[in-house]
């Protein structure tokens, strides 16, 4: 949460909803319906103790919701050239310049990407 502080992100992750009252303590079974091994308990957001030295509480979000959210807040910001399918192919260090050769996976091309020291 404090990562996303800084980026201005921390209320949109929080409005991400959890449940802030529900349990989080992790259970061992031998299969999902036969032998319990045990418990270790973990408490719920509204039961976490505050961490003195942040304004943030820890904060739960799933995967699945928070990289929507993140990828919509990339694709708004016009400072971010924000491509998908892609693959790192190679790189090529020319001293005053890098080349990046990325592929496509959708058309199955190679482009570059190039970035100059300053």
């Amino acid at each position: 949460m404090e990562i996303f502080r800084r980026l201005g992100l921390n209320n949109c992750v929080k409005d991400i909803r959890f449940k802030r009252d529900y349990g989080l303590s992790m259970v061992y079974c031998t299969s999902i319906k036969t032998h319990f091994l045990g418990r270790i308990p973990y408490p719920s957001l509204e039961n976490e103790p505050p961490y003195p030295g942040s304004p943030e509480t820890k904060w739960r979000c799933s995967q699945i919701f928070l990289n929507p959210m993140l990828e919509e807040r990339v694709e708004a910001c016009h400072q971010i050239d924000y491509r998908k399918m892609r693959q790192f192919e190679r790189i090529e260090d020319n001293g005053d310049e890098v080349v990046v050769h990325v592929r496509d996976l959708k058309t199955d091309t190679v482009s570059e990407l190039r970035a100059t020291a300053f």
